[in-house]
Order: C-alpha cells, then structure tokens, then sequence
C-alpha cells in the first residue's frame, strides 16, 4: 500500500522520537540528529499553511519560540559571539518545535502508548543499571554520598535530568491509567510495578529534583483531585507517602546520607563558609553572581555570550577559591534570564510560563498540569532550557503534553 504524505509525516515523527529516546540517554550526536528530522519534519509533508494557521492561534506556542528570539537578540550586546551564537544553537528546537509540532494529523492511541511504554521501560533499565552498581560495591557508593555526589547514571552521568525523565515515566504511567490506554491486564501490571519501582528508586538515588518532583508535585495534585472525589483514599495517600518518606531515611542509607550533607552544607553556606567543593554552596553562589550581574545591567543584562565571562569575573572578586570547572552559571531561569536579556527577558518568560495555568486543556489534564509544575518548580533551582539534555526535555516533552491535551479534547468533542 503507498504511504500518503500524513502517514509519513507519522512514521517519520515516531522514528525520530525513538531516536531521541536513545540519544538522550546515550548519544548527543544521536539527540541533535533526531531532533533535527524532528523540526525538519513538518515542513517536509506539505500542510504547512494549515501548521502556520493553527500555530498562529495558539500563544502559547508563540511565546515558546521567544525562548529563542530573545537570546539571538542579546547578540547585540555580546562580546563574545562565538560562545553567543553557540548557546543559540542549542535553543534552536524552541524556535522550530512549536511549529513542526503543533499537530501530527495521524497519531493515535496505539502510537502515545508505544512512546510512552519505550520510554518508562528504557528508563526503567537505566535505574537497573545504576542499583547494580550500588550493588556491587555499596560501601563506596555510599562514600559518594558524604561528598555530594551520586550514583552514577545514564544521560552521561547528569542525575538531574535522568530524575527528570523519571519523574516523567511516572507521568506517562499515571497518563495511560487514566486513559484505561493499556489493554491486557499483565502489561498493566507491569507498567504498575516498574513505576512503584521507579519511586522506590528516587529515593535510592535521593537527587533533589526527583523527590521534589514525587513530594511537592505529582502527590499534591493528585492528593488535592482525590479529595475532591473520595476524602477517604486522599487521606490514605498521603498517609501512605508519609509512612514511606519515614521508612525510607530510615532503611535506605543513600538517602540518610544525602540528607545528612545537605544539612551539613546548609550550614556552611548560610554562615559564608564556602569551601569551594560542596554542590549546594556553589548553586548559592551562583545565585549570588547572576544576582548581582543582573543587578549592574537591569535592562539589557550582558548578553548571552557573556555571561560566562562576567560569572568567572564575579568569582575572581569575591570567591576565587572555587575552581573554574565549579563556577556554575545562575542556577535559576529567571536570575539567568535577567543577568543575560534584562528585566524585559525576565517578563517575557515568566509570561510564557503563567500561559498553561490560564489554559484549560492544560489544568483539566492531571498529568500535564503535574508536568508543568514540575517544570516551573525546576526553573527555581536550574537553568534547565540552558544546555542540549534540557532544551530536549524542556521542549518535546512539553510539545508532547500539548500534542495530548489536544487529542484528548478533540476526542471529548467527537
């Protein structure tokens, strides 16, 4: 049978986002690659008067692509172009996505469940791999622990975004429950039993982003909706979370472990003690630096290419014993928004960021609601949209979540 132009638009899009599966845990080339068909893909297929029409009506869409606007315009004022124009490319995806993704005609049921069960069980290996390394020597995994690190993972060791991708297998789980999307009740149970797992092995790994992602979003919401429906489990859920908050630091000694630095590094950076090696004081820091160099240039910030230089020099003055390779840039979307584009990219983003909670779509679907706190809570600790693992998260999976709202309340409407 020949492929129609939609069905290969389709199949070209699923190929692409399983690329992108593999190359975010495994190969940069691979991401950069698949995202590139990703954004290529929908200019390829015709449609495109009906993409632009429909992009044009939708906002939020709109202020996605300022992500990158805004930073192509600070070029003005950079010094450094080169490192400007770098940190441009890899904001790329937010110009393009939004459009090349603003529908794809033929995506079904079938296809949302085959991304989302390769991507909870690809994830799911991933946390097997890091256990056996724990396993296998736990004395020395644990002596990780007492100075700030972690265990080992995949996505090149950067724990923060595999918790991120965990806490979006547990989304796409709780998605497919409440969409009864999985037929059988054995892979049902197995999707249950990996995402009990993966909670389980938050709090093994114990990185602050997945157990704020577990704690303070994804129990929240769903403990608020349950209660407006059944009071009774509301209160056994968080009873539940409770209980197993409790055991955990108590049994798991990673957890134990991780606490007790940040408690200890929470007392040296709040009297000023900064040794230059604790994570927690340096994310402080950077705080600070961006902080004060937005402070010095409040309407047009320094410029993307700059900012690395003024955070280096912001360090040599006032803290010259943390090593370059520890000098991080603000960690904080909005202290990096306005250190780099000024108060007007601080405004244009926090704007971006309020749309889906004045979104109906995207407040009525538990799940992308979830995903978007989780989101915005993230920005205050990490410049998440500031290098390639993150642009990736940041924009597919957002991309993604619009992709299903629509479904779901076209499907509502039908």
């Amino acid at each position: 049978m020949e492929l129609n132009k939609k069905q290969l638009e389709l199949y070209v899009f699923l190929t692409a986002a399983f690329a992108a599966v593999f190359g975010f845990l495994f190969s940069r080339a691979v991401l950069s690659i698949s995202t590139i068909i990703l954004c290529a893909n929908g200019f390829l297929w015709g449609d495109t008067r009906g993409k632009w029409q429909a992009f044009k009506q939708q906002p939020f869409l709109i202020g996605l692509t300022l992500l990158f606007f805004i930073p192509l315009i600070s070029g003005l004022w950079s010094n450094d172009l080169g490192l400007w124009w770098f940190r441009c490319q890899q904001k790329i995806p937010l110009l393009v996505l939004p459009f090349s993704l603003v529908y794809i005609q033929q995506l079904k049921s079938k296809h949302i469940v085959q991304f989302h069960v390769l991507w909870i069980f690809t994830i799911f290996l991933g946390s097997l791999w890091s256990l056996s390394l724990y396993i296998g020597d736990p004395d020395q995994m644990i002596q990780l622990y007492k100075v700030s690190k972690v265990l080992p993972t995949w996505a090149e060791n950067d724990h923060i975004r595999f918790t991120i991708a965990i806490i979006i297998s547990i989304l796409f789980a709780l998605y497919m429950e409440q969409n009864n999307s999985l037929k059988g009740s054995a892979v049902k149970w197995i999707i249950r039993g990996i995402s009990i797992w993966l909670i389980i092995f938050l709090h093994i790994i114990s990185v602050k982003t997945g157990l704020i992602g577990l704690y303070l979003v994804i129990l929240p919401v769903y403990g608020i909706h349950l209660w407006k429906k059944k009071k009774a489990l509301s209160i056994l859920l968080i009873f539940i979370a409770l209980i197993t908050l409790g055991l955990s630091v108590r049994m798991i000694p990673t957890l134990r472990e991780r606490i007790n630095y940040m408690i200890y590094d929470h007392n040296l950076w709040s009297n000023e003690k900064f040794t230059g090696t604790d994570s927690d004081s340096n994310r402080i820091l950077s705080l600070k630096a961006g902080w004060e160099i937005w402070k010095n240039n409040f309407f047009a910030g320094v410029g993307y290419g700059d900012i690395r230089s003024d955070v280096d020099k912001w360090f040599d003055k006032n803290v010259p014993i943390v090593k370059s390779e520890q000098r991080f840039l603000p960690l904080n979307q909005w202290i990096f928004a306005g250190s780099t584009t000024g108060i007007v990219g601080v405004i244009i983003f926090s704007l971006i960021i309020c749309l889906p909670f004045f979104n109906k779509k995207w407040t009525g679907t538990l799940t992308s609601l979830c995903f978007w706190i989780f989101m915005t809570i993230l920005f205050t600790y990490e410049s998440t949209i500031e290098d390639q693992r993150g642009v990736y998260l940041f924009s597919f999976m957002t991309l993604w979540w619009h992709l299903l709202i629509n479904i779901n309340h076209h499907n509502k409407l039908s």
